[in-house]
């Protein structure tokens, strides 16, 4: 089974595929970046497409995408809002069942220590699907510890669609997507 977890932003997207074996493998993982200074509806549109492609080019079947969460800033909670519904839309018109997970939580989880930086949850990551992750993205190490945990249980904080099956890909690429011009 594939399972794609995305972390959304407004100028960068990370994604990581993983595919649900006896053990996960990568199948793709890496970043979309939208062209900095360029208006919030040009960075979204960019990203929707790109995004697209990306779905098009695998048959994924579950999802996962960090849960939003507002702090002191609303006005960039309101911004992630507007990337997370890029993605939920293009979830939504593929039928690709998606879950909303806590990012904290998880590298928590998967570290076994409730004050996991990112770096812990990268190397965690690592370990789990036998790569070294150094240097890699935290967009993408975040969007990679998503798929892993897309089945968490109590660590689910929203579902849509049905319920992904307990079980993790093809290259170890991880690609940055970039806006040309």
């Amino acid at each position: 089974m594939l399972v794609l977890g995305i972390d959304p932003g407004s100028q960068v997207m990370g994604y990581g595929l993983v595919e649900r074996l006896a053990r996960p493998r990568l199948v793709e993982a890496g970043t979309i970046k939208a062209r900095a200074g360029q208006p919030l509806e040009a960075r979204l549109a960019f990203l929707q497409a790109e995004f697209d492609l990306l779905l098009g080019q695998h048959p994924i079947e579950h999802a996962a995408i960090e849960h939003a969460f507002v702090r002191a800033n609303v006005q960039a909670a309101l911004v992630l809002g507007a990337a997370r519904g890029i993605v939920l839309a293009s979830l939504a018109r593929r039928r690709i069942p998606v879950v909303s997970l806590m990012v904290p939580a998880l590298r928590a989880r998967f570290t076994g220590r409730l004050s996991a930086t990112k770096a812990d949850a990268a190397a965690a990551v690592g370990a789990a699907l036998g790569i070294d992750t150094g240097g890699a993205p935290s967009d993408a190490t975040d969007a990679l510890l998503l798929a892993l945990g897309c089945e968490t249980g109590p660590l689910l904080v929203g579902r849509q669609g049905k319920k992904p099956r307990q079980s993790f890909v093809r290259s170890q690429r991880m690609p940055s997507r970039q806006a040309r011009g």
